[in-house]
């Protein structure tokens, strides 16, 4: 029987308590990504905790040879079932570029992991983020990657995160690696990604799947 749930075994990461954090910038003068390397190419814009994966926070230590007792962070990471076949079908049709609010010592660590072919066409990080509310809340604005907006997808599992450019999100629900929970959710996200990659607008792609009429085909929103 096929899992329906991640394995806790995928990857555990042990890190150094956060570094000084990077600050966040309110505004952007200059694109946060290169030119595309296929101007054909749409742009999938992937969430990474509670999207791609899942990480449950633990505690461990580290004992030096001076025999001081440092402490560790410690993450048991679980990925979403379907996420490696998502990865390489939606590579072959979108540039695809994980923006997640983390910390890159901490993503990169994950990623690294999980995308060893090099499928993931570039990585944002909580310093491209907009910082709203005094930092409770990140915003990725996508109007900054420099990417025509009608070409622009994002999968997140807080919508919020997208609030600027609510037309260019597919909201999916968090994996939390429960067992008896069904995530099947990237098939039926791939399935639309796969149908409209072509599209000259996604976005209003989007707006005909929010319809009710099309949301029992689409089974995106």
């Amino acid at each position: 029987m096929k899992r329906e749930h991640g394995d806790w075994d995928f990857q555990t990461l042990d890190l150094m308590p956060e570094p000084k954090k990077v600050k966040t910038k309110g505004e952007f003068t200059t694109c946060i990504l290169p030119p595309p390397l296929d101007p054909n190419k749409p742009t999938l814009v992937l969430d990474m905790d509670n999207t791609l994966i899942h990480a449950r926070e633990g505690k461990a230590t580290l004992r030096l040879f001076s025999g001081k007792v440092v402490p560790l962070e410690r993450y048991m990471v679980a990925k979403r079932p379907g996420v490696d076949e998502f990865l390489r079908d939606m590579a072959k049709l979108y540039e695809i570029v994980v923006f997640t609010a983390a910390m890159q010592y901490y993503a990169d660590k994950i990623l690294d992991k999980l995308d060893p072919e090099g499928l993931i066409t570039h990585r944002l990080y909580r310093d491209s983020c907009v910082s709203c509310d005094g930092g409770e809340t990140m915003i990725k604005d996508l109007s900054r990657l420099g990417r025509d907006l009608k070409r622009v997808v994002i999968v997140d599992d807080n919508p919020h995160s997208f609030s600027l450019q609510p037309r260019n999100g597919i909201p999916i629900p968090a994996f939390k690696n429960r067992k008896g929970r069904k995530y099947s959710h990237l098939k039926d996200i791939g399935f639309f990604l796969e149908t409209f990659a072509k599209a000259e607008d996604l976005t209003r792609a989007l707006d005909i799947a929010k319809t009710k009429r099309y949301r029992k085909i689409c089974k995106i929103f």
